[in-house]
This record gives structure tokens, sequence and C-alpha cells, in this order.
């Protein structure tokens, strides 16, 4: 049996739970309908998770992280909330750092929105969480902070332009933005040479002669292919039947 396919799923994106985004009712860990999120977000892992709009702007101090992640990031914020020795905003930051790294957490990277999906501005193979040199931060008592999680000094943002190793995932999501990039040239050029071609040929169909010209080609052709193949098959069922197949010597 063949299941029905949904025709949602060409213009709405599709989360890594299989939710499409605007359209499935899924309840987050954070109590947020997936359908009140209408746009899928991709994450460095290559997975999407659903958002409420694409980002506008680029920053690296903002995170969109996966659903159960980011429950668990706010519920360590808000414990971490209660001790005033530690800033918050620093441990915040060190947390969505930690996840990031495994590639459960993306920065806002600027994006448009393309059939459901926020095709980045930059791309992702090229965005690269790096981890910099510890930085102290100062608070009131005048020491290092260290975060919850990973028990390291707060970290810094850096992007790189280096290149990672291609998955399927990347390919598919190349392809889109490659296909949204060339979208103008695909659509001015590509049709626009298509329709001249077209005219052209149209034109000289026109021409005296040129039509019968063609109509006997193609039946000569159609002819000699029908030919040549009728003359492998009798050529090769002589074969098998003295013995000799592919792959096997002739019997005696």
């Amino acid at each position: 049996i063949i299941n029905k396919g949904d025709p949602n799923r060409l213009i709405n994106g599709m989360d890594y739970h299989g939710n499409l985004c605007g359209v499935t009712n899924y309840i987050t860990p954070d109590g947020v309908d997936t359908i009140n999120l209408p746009k899928a977000y991709p994450m460095p892992s290559g997975f999407f998770v659903c958002v409420d709009s694409c980002p506008a702007e680029s920053s690296y101090d903002a995170f969109i992280c996966e659903y159960e992640i980011q429950h668990e990031i706010t519920k360590t914020v808000n414990v971490t909330s209660l001790d005033t020795f530690i800033d918050v905003d620093d441990a915040t930051k060190s947390l969505y750092l930690f996840h990031a790294a495994s590639k459960q957490c993306m920065p806002k990277i600027a994006s448009m929105p393309f059939l459901g999906y926020c095709i980045p501005t930059t791309p992702l193979d090229e965005v690269i969480i790096l981890n910099s040199t510890p930085r102290e931060s100062n608070n009131t008592n005048n020491t290092k902070e260290t975060d919850l999680v990973t028990n390291k000094t707060t970290t810094d943002v850096f992007i790189s332009t280096e290149t990672e190793a291609s998955s399927s995932s990347n390919f598919f999501d190349q392809v889109i933005t490659d296909a949204h990039t060339s979208r103008y040239v695909i659509f001015t050029f590509g049709c626009g040479v298509s329709l001249a071609l077209g005219i052209i040929f149209l034109v000289v169909l026109q021409l005296p002669g040129i039509l019968s010209i063609l109509v006997w080609i193609m039946i000569i052709v159609v002819d000699i292919a029908l030919v040549g193949a009728g003359y492998y098959s009798r050529d090769v069922s002589i074969r098998w039947a003295s013995g000799t197949r592919p792959g096997n010597e002739a019997t005696a």
C-alpha cells in the first residue's frame, strides 16, 4: 500500500522531529505550538527547527536551539539567576556555545524565506563557531567566572570561512541556496533563451521541405534502431543457444 503524499511538504519546512512548521500541532517542551512557527531554521547538523520568522539581521550573541536544548538552557538559566555571584549573561552565553559546539544550537544568521525554509545569506558550511582564548569577566568580587555546564571560562564567538566535509543535507541546502540566488538568471536568461529557441524552431519548420525532411529523418533513424536491436537480439539468442553466456565459457 502506497501512502498518500502531503502537498504541504512542498511549501512548508520540516523540523528534526518530522513536524511540518506551521501545519503540525506539536507542543515543544517550552509550551510553544509548532503550528504558530511557520518557518524552518537550519542547525549546523543539517536538521531544522521551527521558528516564528527568519532572522532579518545576523547576531552571533543570540542563538536558536533544538527544542529540548532550549528548554534545558532556560531551566538552567532560571536556577543560575538565583545565584548573585554568577553573571547570568555570561553563563547563558556559555551554555549556548557549549551546545553550539555539539551542533544543537545555531547563531541567528540573516536569512531569506524560501518555500517555508530560512535560507541563510551566509552558507552554513562557512559558519563555524570556534572557541577563543578564555575571557575573564569582571564581577563585583573581581574573580574569574565559569559556567555551570562546561566548567570553562566564557568564550567569544568567531566566524571562520573554513569549509567542512559536505553531507547529503548540506548538498540539498546548497542546491536550494543556489536556486534562490540564481533565480533571476534561471527565470530570465533560461526562460528567455528557451522561448527564443522555440520561436526559431517554429519558424524553421515553416520553410518549404524542412518538415518533410525532419519526418523522413525520424522514420529512418527509428528503422535503423529497430533493425539494430533485432540483429543484436538474434545474435544474443544464437550465442545463448550454443551455451555461451556472459561470464561463462562455452560448453562442449
